[in-house]
């Protein structure tokens, strides 16, 4: 953040909230959000990554996967109908535990 603050335009301190120039309502700053958003994101988000790639390469060796080529259907109806479906189910467990971790954490 401090390195590239001349690009991004985001400031190094500051709130959540802000006042008006009145000084009489708080408004939400949503630009100081976006760094902690995603240092906070970016570490999950490449576990998350792989563990779906592998969960896929693990399904597209399932029977029903060589069925489904075998009635011909073709490679986006099969991964978007059979193998997505099926290989979401340990990266929705990983999800939420990443989540529970990181509001805790935050």
């Amino acid at each position: 953040g401090f390195v590239l603050h001349e690009y991004t335009n985001l400031e190094m301190t500051g709130s959540l909230y802000e006042l008006d120039d009145f000084g009489e309502a708080m408004h939400i700053k949503w630009k100081n959000l976006v760094l902690p958003a995603v240092v906070l994101g970016i570490r999950p988000l490449a576990v998350v990554i792989q563990l779906m790639r592998n969960s896929l390469l693990e399904v597209f060796n399932q029977d029903y996967i060589r069925t489904a080529r075998a009635k011909g259907l073709s490679e986006f109806q099969i991964i978007k109908k059979h193998a997505i479906k099926n290989a979401m189910n340990p990266v929705v467990t990983a999800i939420s535990g990443w989540f529970a971790s990181m509001l805790a954490g935050a």
